[in-house]
């Protein structure tokens, strides 16, 4: 049980630390250029910003409350 717990504890970090950035990744891929010929992002770091700017910092984190406990509901139920 232990291993389950600290493998869900790692998983949680893991994840909660990789998405902002999992998220700007794909930002940039599906990124299109407007009407004027430019791209919305220049990068990285103006990615990070722009959408922090305009969306907020929760934008990052959009779906993860769910998917956390819907995870934290299945290791419930392997411990009953």
């Amino acid at each position: 049980m232990r291993t389950i717990t600290a493998s869900a504890i790692a998983g949680f970090f893991a994840s909660f630390f990789s998405l902002p950035f999992d998220f700007v990744k794909t930002r940039l891929q599906k990124q299109t250029r407007g009407a004027d010929g430019k791209l919305p992002y220049k990068g990285m770091v103006d990615c990070f910003a722009k959408v922090t700017r305009e969306e907020g910092l929760m934008r990052f984190y959009r779906g993860y409350v769910y998917f956390s406990c819907l995870f934290i509901f299945v290791l419930w139920d392997i411990r009953c």
